[in-house]
């Protein structure tokens, strides 16, 4: 899927969701600077669709699993696990687990549905009183653009366990235009209709890209100005290069170094009395001779804030990326100024708030993130170099799929023959779907009577398997019944003891 277009919204989507989720810590006075992209990500969020339907720069492998630990003073503590299926080199299925008295216990899954080699569904399912439920659900459709077929519409729907029924929650639409993403409306259901609630805008204007954020107003019928970005000296194409090429770091976990690692930006707030745009953050990107974990360049980002007193801009945190010569990126450092002064001169010192180190594996894939400092929201503590770890992710990679059976040879929904049938005293019963679907396999006497559940979830499309233990039920014949989209099946089985 290299539809530029599709690629870019997807990218905005992956990036705010999850680039401050992960830097965290405590302070009073010290605070991460969100990137205004964070206005158009959000309008998405869809951090998880990028995932599977951008590939990744690294064709050969997949990643199958990032395990989190925390330093305990002694030893490395397990406390949050992902892990990820592929089917035909595609993410059929995400599991969240948490770390609970000694095993992983899975509390949350994700499902991912394809049509013609395009993500149309995503489903995902929380554990409430130990049975997984539905959670919300969206639905994409496209458009076609260039010979290519790109994101269109975002449907997100909630679900409602008192009806049993999904219910519309927002809508996104992408607009292409002369060649280009030109808008992104965002749209909420209310009283039985699509409501208009804020739309982006995005224009090239003097060499510069223009990000325009508009909410409606309902009063007036019009779109309001709120805020606008320029992202000086880039195109389209290039903001979409400078993009793209940072995908992995999310894919792999190291969503902070995003608030870095996007185009530099002078934000500005539209003023209703004075009639104009008045500066408010921008970012500004150097050289650094700030060199850790073995790094031999480095990048120093700085979030500046703008004084409307003394009309000047002053720094409130400097952002460090150091890189190994094979372009790696080794670590990432947040540094805060001293806030006690009214304002700042160059001659104040940093202080270090939070660092990360990475580690590659021999096939140069990320394996291990070092954290360094506190690890919850987004303020920070004064941290010293010498400070151990306090955190760690683990990376498993797998290699990539080849087999094309799932595409060629499509399934269907069926219920299999048990065996062995007759049986003393389990018996195994194969089933399969042809897509990801809800599956409800029920054992029944001769009489009617539901013995018992074997299936009751939603499940990726394939070929599975269940066992059907009758230890604590007399012989006799046995009715199992499965009942799947535009299926009900049910065979027979006999239980000799």
């Amino acid at each position: 899927m290299k539809a530029q277009l599709l690629t870019i919204v997807l990218l905005f989507s992956v990036m705010i969701s999850s680039a401050f989720a992960q830097n965290r810590g405590q302070s009073e006075n010290q605070i991460l600077q969100k990137h205004p992209l964070e206005k158009t990500l959000k309008l998405l969020d869809k951090s998880r669709i990028a995932q599977i339907t951008h590939k990744s720069a690294n064709q050969d492998f997949q990643l199958s699993e990032i395990e989190r630990q925390t330093w305990t003073g002694e030893d490395w503590l397990p406390f949050f696990k992902t892990e990820y299926s592929y089917e035909s080199s595609r993410r059929v299925q995400s599991l969240e687990s948490n770390y609970e008295q000694s095993d992983w216990v899975v509390n949350y899954k994700e499902f991912y549905t394809y049509e013609n080699d395009l993500l149309t569904n995503l489903l995902s399912q929380i554990k409430v009183q130990d049975e997984f439920v539905n959670e919300y659900r969206e639905t994409f459709t496209y458009q076609p653009f260039a010979g290519q077929q790109i994101l269109n519409v975002v449907l997100e729907e909630i679900w409602d366990s008192f009806d049993g029924a999904w219910l519309n929650d927002s809508r996104t639409t992408i607009v292409v235009e002369s060649g280009m993403l030109s808008e992104i409306l965002y749209e909420e259901w209310e009283d039985d209709e699509w409501v208009l609630y804020d739309r982006t805008l995005f224009d090239e204007s003097d060499g510069n890209l223009v990000e325009t954020i508009q909410m409606y107003d309902y009063f007036t019928g019009e779109w309001e100005d709120v805020e606008r970005v320029i992202y000086p000296d880039i195109t389209f194409i290039e903001f979409y290069n400078r993009i793209t090429q940072y995908f992995d770091y999310v894919e792999d976990g190291r969503s902070i170094l995003l608030v870095g690692l996007l185009p530099d930006y002078t934000s500005f707030e539209w003023d209703d009395f004075e009639e104009e745009w008045i500066p408010t953050l921008r970012q500004v990107t150097e050289a650094s001779t700030n060199l850790k974990n073995d790094a031999v360049t480095a990048n120093s980002i700085s979030s500046e804030v703008y004084d409307y007193d003394d009309e000047l801009w002053f720094s409130t945190i400097e952002y460090v990326i150091g890189y190994a010569n094979d372009g790696n990126i080794v670590n990432f450092s947040i540094y805060s100024y001293d806030m006690s002064f009214e304002k700042q001169t160059s001659s104040l010192n940093l202080s270090l708030v939070y660092m990360e180190d990475y580690i590659y594996n021999e096939n140069n894939l990320l394996s291990t993130i070092l954290e360094y400092g506190e690890n919850f929201g987004l303020f920070f503590k004064q941290l010293v170099d010498e400070n151990p770890p306090t955190g760690r992710s683990l990376h498993i990679w797998e290699g990539v799929s080849t087999s094309t059976e799932f595409l060629s040879s499509p399934l269907s929904f069926r219920l299999n023959a048990a065996y062995p049938n007759p049986f003393n005293p389990s018996t195994v019963i194969p089933f399969q779907l042809a897509t990801s679907s809800n599956v409800t396999i029920q054992v029944y006497d001769m009489l009617g009577r539901n013995i018992t559940t074997l299936v009751n979830e939603y499940k990726p499309a394939g070929e599975y398997t269940v066992r059907f233990d009758g230890s604590g039920l007399s012989s006799g014949v046995y009715m199992i019944r499965m009942v799947a989209p535009g299926l009900q099946q049910t065979r027979s089985v006999t239980l000799l003891k």
